[in-house]
């Protein structure tokens, strides 16, 4: 769901050996989300781009099946590419398009200059049992900002599937620390996402989310597993194929930047 909004996996053609207990997730538009052992697999709907977050090693992997190439860092490496970047992009530009770009950066993070009275009030709510998503008995959780509800979270605590995660709790702090490294990298929502708040990562510590409806500017929207299926995960799901060749991270960011263009 939206700790991997980025990914939404398909199989990878190598090997089936060996193999490792985990579950896929299946979302309405049938796109898979793969989960096993401190690892969680998922592709991208815009460019086909498959991400991969390895607890275990505290690793990201990014596989680009278009080029045949592939890139792995550490969380902190992977950030420091996407900051290096972004500091050759704004080098480019001219004292006009920078100052712009400043002022837009500004504003994206909601402050004028990091006022501390411009970071949102989060608050959790329980609004109880939530039934049945997928199969499994979830709990209901509202969430508002600044008094104004911003999301409605339906979330399972099932301990057997949770177990098939391998380290669920590693998984979600793996999860944390990419999402601040990135958008501190970025430069934007540095302090005012909701999402980076503790009673949010509270929240998502309780469990994995199996429905979620976004209520931000007055929208509506609904995303949810629609099926949850309890197999052996073979570590290839998780690697790039041995004919990709592998490259640095920068050089994969700035290729999907390109390409992008």
């Amino acid at each position: 769901m939206k700790r991997v909004a980025l990914l939404c996996m398909v199989p990878l053609a190598v090997t089936a050996f060996p193999v490792d207990a985990g579950v896929e997730f299946v979302d309405a538009s049938g796109d898979v989300t793969v989960v096993s052992d401190g690892r969680v697999a998922s592709r991208s709907r815009d460019d086909g781009t498959i991400h991969v977050m390895n607890a275990r090693k505290g690793r990201i992997t990014v596989i680009y099946p278009e080029r045949e190439r592939y890139a792995r860092a550490s969380v902190q490496a992977y950030c420091q590419a996407l900051e290096d970047l972004q500091t050759q992009a704004m080098a480019r530009l001219s004292e006009e398009e920078r100052r712009m770009m400043e002022q837009f950066m500004e504003m994206a993070r909601g402050d004028s200059g990091g006022a501390a009275g411009s970071t949102p009030e989060v608050t959790v709510r329980h609004g109880g049992t939530g039934g049945k998503v997928a199969g499994y008995n979830t709990e209901h959780y509202s969430v508002y900002v600044d008094g104004d509800l911003y999301e409605e979270l339906w979330i399972t605590g099932d301990k057997k599937l949770l177990s098939e995660f391998g380290d669920y709790q590693a998984l979600v702090e793996l999860g944390e620390k990419l999402s601040a490294c990135v958008t501190g990298a970025v430069g934007v929502h540095t302090r005012t996402e909701p999402e980076r708040s503790e009673p949010y990562k509270e929240l998502m510590r309780k469990g994995w989310e199996l429905k979620t409806v976004g209520h931000a500017a007055g929208q509506a929207e609904s995303e949810q597993i629609r099926q949850i299926r309890i197999r052996d995960i073979p570590d290839s799901r998780f690697e790039a194929p041995s004919a990709y060749r592998e490259i640095s991270m920068g050089e994969m960011i700035q290729m999907q930047q390109d390409l992008e263009r």
